[in-house]
C-alpha cells in the first residue's frame, strides 16, 4: 500500500517554503542539502563543500527559539555535527521567550533517487547519532511510528554533539511546552 504524502501533511509532517517562521515554531529541523564536491581551494575536487549545511545551521541558529532538535540527514563528512554545533553554539542565549539551546543529532541518508518515497516507507535500517538520550529517543519515536524499533540504531556519543548546556528534551511531546501535536512532530525544511 503506498500513502500519499497528502495524507500525512498537516498532521505531523509539515512541508513549508516560509522557512524563518517554521524553525521559529519547530522541535525539530531537519537538514538536507546538497553536498557537492569542492571545485577550489584546499581539496578541490575531492573533500566536501559544506557551505550549504553551514549556512543552513546559521538559518535555524538565528531563527529557533526554545530548544530544537538540529538533525544532519544530508551525505556529509565524519565530524559535520562539531561544525553544525559550533555554529549553534553561538547562538545560544537567553531570550524574550526563553532560553535559545540545541541538540544536533546525525541520521545519515538512507534514500536513493527514485526510490526515495519506498525506501522511507520500508528501510532497511535507519541510523540516528548524537549526545542527548532525550533527542535521540525523540527522533526514534517519530521513526517508530512507520517501522520497527529493531531497524533504528541508536548510538548516543557517536560524534554528534549537543551543548552541554542543553536541557533535556522531553520525551513525550505532551510534556513539550512548544509540541501541539501527538506523535511527536516535525518540520522538513528546504534551504539553499
Amino acid at each position: 500500500m503506498r500513502a500519499e504524502p497528502a495524507q500525512y501533511t498537516g498532521r505531523n509532517l509539515h512541508v513549508s517554503t516560509a522557512v524563518e517562521p517554521a524553525i521559529a515554531a519547530a522541535d525539530m529541523v531537519f537538514l538536507s542539502v546538497n553536498t557537492p564536491t569542492k571545485t577550489r581551494g584546499i581539496g578541490a575536487g575531492q573533500a566536501s563543500d559544506l557551505r550549504w549545511i553551514e549556512a543552513s545551521a546559521s538559518q535555524v541558529a538565528a531563527g529557533a527559539q526554545g530548544h530544537t532538535i538540529v538533525v544532519e540527514t544530508s551525505t556529509l563528512p565524519v565530524r559535520t555535527a562539531e561544525v553544525v554545533t559550533t555554529i549553534l553554539s553561538a547562538a545560544e542565549a537567553e531570550t524574550s521567550s526563553g532560553r535559545k539551546s540545541f541538540a544536533v543529532l546525525s541520521n545519515p541518508e538512507f534514500l536513493a533517487e527514485g526510490t526515495a518515497i519506498s525506501d522511507l516507507e520500508s528501510p532497511d535500517r535507519v541510523l540516528i547519532g548524537g549526545e542527548d538520550p532525550s533527542a535521540i529517543e525523540s527522533l526514534a519515536a517519530i521513526y517508530g511510528h512507520w517501522m520497527p524499533a529493531e531497524r533504528t540504531s541508536c548510538a548516543p556519543n557517536s560524534g554528534a554533539v549537543s551543548s552541554p548546556s542543553s536541557p533535556p528534551m522531553p520525551s513525550s511531546p505532551s510534556a513539550s511546552a512548544r509540541s501541539t501535536a501527538s506523535p511527536p512532530s516535525a518540520k522538513l525544511l528546504a534551504t539553499p
